[in-house]
């Protein structure tokens, strides 16, 4: 009786084991097939969620500019809460900007991986007509994301040397926080206050991209909210 029940177990054991297994193999194929959608709609969400980032990165320049120039226009006799106010403002410039920096590295890569397995899947259609049409939709969309990676790269070189300036206005007041000091560093000042204006151009111009990215990748779907 003991080896009956002992074998019984096994048995029931191998059965549930088949049983993941043969649901495993079931929820692969079935996501297989919607798998192409559900990479775009994805990707759609995390270009968004960049853009959003974008976003905040404008309005925290536009805050350290002003922030640096009614330091510079209106001086008060103590001058460390001005100067706070800029620091922490470009901190938070300084955040935003190494983040999306990083992430224009990772969307060009999610991109390009979405394009390749998107290329992969294709190759399998047995129609050579309707392969090649395939393909050639793979083409444009690979066209369509370079015009996004230009952006992301010319606004990359430009935001660089842009927070550096910055960052470096903000060392020399560190040292020499007087109305002399600020006399010293004011055109130094005064030419990063007037870069702001392209770098948020080159933001409205990524913005803009991203928008675009997002809505040819969610085009036919439910949109992701915005």
């Amino acid at each position: 009786m003991a080896r009956i029940g002992h074998d019984a177990r096994i048995t029931k054991g191998l059965a549930v084991v088949v049983l993941v297994a043969v649901a495993a193999a079931l929820t692969g194929c079935s996501s297989s097939s919607s798998s192409g959608s559900q990479r775009a709609a994805g990707m759609g969400g995390s270009v968004l969620k960049d853009k959003a980032d974008m976003l905040k990165l404008k309005e925290a320049i536009s805050a350290s500019t002003a922030a640096l120039n009614d330091l510079l226009t209106d001086p008060q006799r103590d001058l460390k809460p001005q100067y706070k106010a800029f620091t922490s403002a470009l901190a938070k410039v300084d955040s935003l900007a190494k983040k999306t920096r990083e992430r224009g590295a990772a969307i060009q890569a999610g991109l390009d991986k979405h394009l390749d397995t998107w290329r992969e899947q294709v190759t399998s259609i047995q129609d050579e007509t309707l392969r090649q049409q395939a393909l050639d939709r793979v083409a444009q969309s690979k066209e369509s994301f370079r015009r996004l990676y230009g952006e992301l790269t010319a606004f990359k070189e430009a935001l660089t040397p842009y927070v550096g300036s910055l960052k470096d206005v903000e060392r020399y007041l560190n040292t020499d926080l007087t109305p002399t000091g600020l006399k010293t560093i004011s055109a130094s000042a005064n030419k990063a206050i007037a870069a702001e204006k392209d770098i948020q151009a080159r933001i409205d111009s990524v913005v803009a991209e991203l928008t675009r990215v997002a809505d040819e990748l969610t085009a036919g779907q439910q949109k992701t909210a915005q």
